[in-house]
């Protein structure tokens, strides 16, 4: 009996099975992938509003050289303690544009701009102040902070809930001035 060049049949099962296996891994990771994504995306706008409610908490009044706190109804700027311990100050706005939530940070002396996209997608970004006399849709006392700042945020996606954020300054203008 002569042997024919071939694979058996145990040969085909194996390689059957192997071929399963990896495709049942695969699909198992591409699930575990997308869950991964879905739950950034929906954490994507906490982490934004995050990093945004740290940086108003960072605003300051009015400086010897630079101007403090405007606010209007869809964009501010404002003063805040830099990072950088080479410059005490920072000059910081928030606004929508092409319609992502952008903050920019420049130096009060001038120099080159940062820009970053904090959130992509948005539809609408409505901004509000309170002060003594209750909430507004503007602010242009520069030598005062509102107590807070309230931040609405709209999306593209109708199916992310509108957000909203309160912040309120915690860093006081003496707390930087050596006495």
């Amino acid at each position: 009996m002569s042997r024919q060049a071939g694979f058996t049949l145990i040969e085909v099962l194996a390689a059957m099975a192997l071929a399963a296996l990896a495709s049942l891994i695969l699909a198992a990771a591409t699930a575990t992938l997308q869950r991964g994504w879905r739950a950034v995306a929906a954490n994507g706008p906490e982490v934004a509003m995050e990093s945004l409610r740290r940086h108003l908490a960072q605003m300051l009044p009015e400086a010897p050289d630079a101007a403090g706190f405007v606010g209007g109804p869809d964009s501010m700027h404002f003063l805040a303690a830099s990072p950088d311990p080479g410059a005490p100050l920072v000059r910081v706005a928030v606004e929508r544009r092409g319609g992502a939530l952008v903050l920019i940070t420049v130096p009060p002396e001038g120099g080159v701009a940062a820009e970053r996209r904090l959130l992509k997608d948005v539809r609408a970004v409505e901004f509000a102040y309170l002060g003594a006399a209750g909430w507004t849709r503007s602010w242009d006392d520069p030598l005062h902070l509102p107590r807070l700042v309230r931040v609405g945020l709209g999306f593209a996606d109708a199916r992310l809930p509108r957000r909203e954020l309160m912040a309120a300054p915690v860093v006081e203008w003496p707390a930087l001035v050596p006495p």
